[in-house]
């Protein structure tokens, strides 16, 4: 009897240990009727099929071309129910990946493959034979609804009792962990950042006169405020864990909130030996309908990010464009298409591992604020998000459900 008990004596390739390999993309797709034939080779092992099947989770065997010839109920259920069989798909293609169809030769061989764990594991796997274990995360589309997979895969090689290489691929959802992970981050993310700017004020506190501590003392109140109010704002994005995110709008005056933000972080730690410049397209216009504290979370992240990428003595500039309800934030730094690419995913980060949040938060924040967030990265131009405000969170929130898209499926596709 053939088993796939794991091996003590395996070595077993970490993404990190592997880093140095380089991507190779699946060069062909098998035919039909080669297809058949493995099916049928792996068909003589009830046994180690048998035991496929009972895995409590999703589990596939893939062939050297990464297509599926065997996978399990639990794979189904995950990536694509309703169906009978994935046979002859690629793992990214089952679960509706959205770059599976950049190439006609499907997923595993577009651009940005491989920054995908999944496709870097099989790889790794297929130069080493070691098992590899990586995250992955994929967008994909089930019908007219986006989907998104976090996973953890562990590919490994399987016996070859008929002379045919064959790879077993196990996957965890991890996306309700990653969810969780997220929030949390986020919140001392953005508390750090708050109360950053207050612990820099009150270093010097002691040295200074009457006078300037009656002009500083607003800004510090306002400071204080908005660390309680990140607080309540992570209570009511852990609300959203359970189906619900709490807004609470109110009107805003935006381009007073935007200086705000700018006076405070000129004088803060991140702001040293940089510029942080506010200019007004035009006349401020009337006050916007939004959630004031989710708006100036989206802000000062992006402001904070802008701030990190600047080298001493540039200039972050934030505008505020009333007649398009549209918030600018540029810095004179270029990013590299590589992470261009990934700016928006919640663990990427250039800064380390579990720093990736930023930007993510951005998105997930503006969404729930009912706008829109892009970006524009290019030599001579560096580079600026923008962030589009409706002008009423409540009308504009109301128009969604009557559209049948709340606010919880559009987190849901931005986590």
């Amino acid at each position: 009897m053939t088993c796939l008990a794991p091996n003590p004596t395996l070595n077993v390739l970490t993404r990190d240990a592997a880093r140095s390999l380089p991507y190779l993309p699946p060069a062909r797709r098998s035919e039909p009727a080669e297809l058949v034939a493995q099916q049928n080779a792996l068909a003589t092992q009830p046994s180690l099929l048998r035991l496929v099947d009972e895995l409590p989770v999703p589990a596939a065997v893939l062939n050297p071309q990464r297509q599926v010839v065997h996978e399990n109920a639990s794979l189904r259920e995950l990536l694509r129910p309703g169906s009978v069989s994935l046979l002859g798909l690629r793992l990214g293609e089952a679960a509706g990946c959205r770059r599976a169809t950049d190439r006609p030769s499907g997923c595993g061989t577009s651009e940005h493959c491989h920054l995908c764990g999944l496709g870097r594991s099989l790889s790794d796997l297929a130069q080493t034979g070691e098992t590899v274990t990586g995250e992955c995360r994929i967008a994909g589309q089930a019908g007219d609804s986006p989907v998104v997979f976090d996973l953890r895969a562990r590919a490994s090689r399987m016996p070859e009792p008929l002379g045919e290489r064959f790879d077993l691929v196990v996957l965890e959802d991890i996306s309700a962990a990653k969810r969780r992970e997220a929030l949390e981050q986020m919140f001392f993310h953005d508390v750090l950042n708050t109360l950053s700017g207050l612990d820099g004020y009150m270093q010097f506190w002691d040295e200074l006169s009457d006078d300037e501590h009656r002009q500083l003392a607003p800004v510090i109140r306002r400071l204080t405020r908005q660390a309680v109010d990140e607080v309540v704002s992570q209570r009511d994005l852990s609300r959203a864990e359970a189906g619900e995110l709490d807004v609470h709008p109110a009107p805003v005056a935006v381009g007073r909130l935007l200086e705000e933000i700018c006076v405070a972080f000129q004088h803060g730690p991140f702001g040293e030996g940089k510029q942080v410049r506010f200019t007004l397209a035009a006349e401020d216009g009337p006050a916007l309908s939004t959630d004031p504290v989710l708006l100036r979370r989206v802000v000062g992240n992006l402001v904070k990010n802008a701030l990190e990428a600047s080298a001493e003595g540039q200039t972050v500039i934030v505008r505020w464009a009333p007649e398009s309800r549209r918030i600018s934030v540029h810095n004179e730094t270029v990013m590299p298409p590589h992470v261009r690419s990934q700016v928006f995913q919640r663990s990427f980060s250039t800064k380390g591992a579990g720093r990736g949040v930023g930007t993510h938060s951005v998105r997930l924040l503006t969404q729930s604020l009912r706008g829109t967030v892009d970006f524009v990265s290019a030599p001579g131009l560096g580079t600026t998000f923008r962030v589009t405000l409706p002008p009423s969170l409540i009308e504009a929130a109301e128009t969604g459900r009557q559209q049948g898209s709340g606010v919880v499926p559009q987190l849901e596709q931005a986590l």
